[in-house]
């Protein structure tokens, strides 16, 4: 199980959601946005954190019994990307 994400600030969840953003391959970026549309911001925080574990993005989500392995922060951060539809 993973271990719980310290605090991070303002500037250090920018950061990690820059690192991740440029680490998602478009693929799952894709399947993210599909899913986005029919979720409200709570659930797509978690179906975020399902398609992110240890170090890597999956194209399908890991069981929801692997823990959480991104902040909040940074899957708000993603998640108002992914709802914008660019690839900024």
């Amino acid at each position: 199980m993973n271990e719980p994400q310290p605090q991070q600030t303002p500037t250090e969840v920018e950061a990690t959601a820059e690192r991740l953003w440029q680490q998602m391959p478009s693929e799952v970026r894709y399947v993210l946005r599909r899913r986005l549309a029919e979720l409200d911001l709570l659930k797509a925080i978690t179906l975020i954190g399902r398609h992110w574990q240890n170090g890597h993005w999956s194209i399908t989500p890991f069981p929801a019994g692997d823990g959480f392995a991104i902040g909040v922060g940074v899957a708000m951060e993603l998640a108002d990307r992914l709802r914008a539809g660019n690839d900024r």
